[in-house]
């Protein structure tokens, strides 16, 4: 049916026009984008932060989030990144209740409202 089109978000796309590639640019775009997060520290941390129990930064995912966290206040950089920048194997990092391990690790995409706690690997007998 030439000409009868497709209806995406209120607009007439013709049968040729490629309807993907506007979803895979819809869905990059909202991926990419840049939200504040509130991240909590162990008590551990704080010292490297100014003795602070929360801060905010801005990121698009808990990847740019640490990276910026360490940017900002580079003494807690060794404590939960390494030398190629991956998340220390003792430290977990969850996005409200669940680890980022179970979800895309460092690729995992945050919303506005979503809080981040790092917490370390805690050992003993």
């Amino acid at each position: 049916m030439k000409g009868s089109g497709t209806s995406y978000r209120g607009e007439l796309l013709s049968d040729t026009e490629p309807i993907t590639t506007l979803w895979v640019n819809e869905v990059r775009t909202h991926k990419d984008a840049s939200v504040k997060v509130e991240v909590w520290l162990p008590r551990v941390l704080r010292p490297q932060v100014g003795g602070q129990s929360r801060v905010t930064i801005q990121g698009s995912n808990v990847g740019d989030i640490l990276r910026n966290l360490v940017d900002l206040h580079p003494l807690v950089g060794p404590h939960i990144l390494d030398a190629e920048g991956n998340l220390q194997p003792y430290i977990s990092v969850f996005r409200n209740e669940t680890n980022i391990r179970d979800l895309e690790h460092l690729q995992t995409s945050l919303a506005e409202a979503d809080e981040l706690r790092i917490l370390p690997a805690v050992a003993g007998g």
